[in-house]
């Protein structure tokens, strides 16, 4: 039997290897078209508050704090007191109902529990609402596809499965970028909450009040 397993592994370290070959080739005759696809459930929204600065400063005004969830902390969060952003979301989108409002402060260097994920635990959509004025080069959210089963969305049930598809989030060269949205001060990005995506900087930038300032808010359906 643990001959069997053993043989099984090593087939699936060929397998990977091989389609990780098989991808390295198909990239350099040119087939890599990374972030050029335009997905419409990703919807896009600007200039959402009629005051964003006011709204920032109310922001900024927090208390960032980490917290642990078993052995993994999340640093610079937290809950967000003014309603405006989610206001703005039930008049947009009267088919869902706001659960959680979290602010997210994101120095640079400040260590994140993940890059790469989906956010399919925490409801049906996710909303972003960017609050950084002058966001720096490259920041946004980006969306991402496995480059070897072409998934672009979670669908583990099992929690091996989950744990499965975690260890692959840390793994960039397994996946291929499928649409960039960059941070725009005052702009939101609604999503569905099974798609996998990441902040664009994994570094993240600024400190204090220059630091990368976000409100997330999860979302279910009505009805659901």
């Amino acid at each position: 039997m643990k001959q069997a397993a053993l043989a099984v592994e090593e087939l699936n370290e060929q397998v990977s290897h091989r389609l990780m070959e098989l991808d390295h080739e198909s990239r350099g005759l040119g087939h890599d078209t990374e972030g050029d696809e335009i997905i419409p459930d990703v919807h896009i929204y600007d200039n959402v508050l009629s005051d964003p600065t006011a709204y920032r400063e109310l922001a900024l005004a927090h208390s960032f704090q980490t917290f642990e969830v078993g052995s993994v902390q999340w640093h610079g969060f937290s809950a967000c007191e003014p309603s405006g952003f989610t206001d703005w979301l039930i008049q947009m989108r009267p088919d869902l109902t706001a659960t959680l409002s979290l602010l997210r402060q994101s120095p640079e260097g400040q260590e994140e529990a993940q890059f790469i994920h989906t956010d399919r635990s925490m409801g049906d959509w996710t909303a972003i609402l960017y609050l950084t004025p002058d966001p720096k080069d490259g920041d946004g959210t980006d969306f991402w596809r496995h480059r070897w089963s072409g998934v672009t969305e979670s669908h583990a049930e099992s929690a091996t499965a989950m744990a499965q598809e975690a260890r692959a989030w840390s793994d960039r060269e397994q996946w291929s970028l499928r649409q960039h949205v960059s941070a725009q001060f005052n702009r939101v990005v609604l999503f569905p909450a099974e798609y996998f995506h990441s902040r664009s900087l994994r570094e993240n930038y600024g400190h204090d009040e220059t630091a990368r300032l976000t409100q997330i808010v999860f979302c279910k359906k009505k009805g659901i």
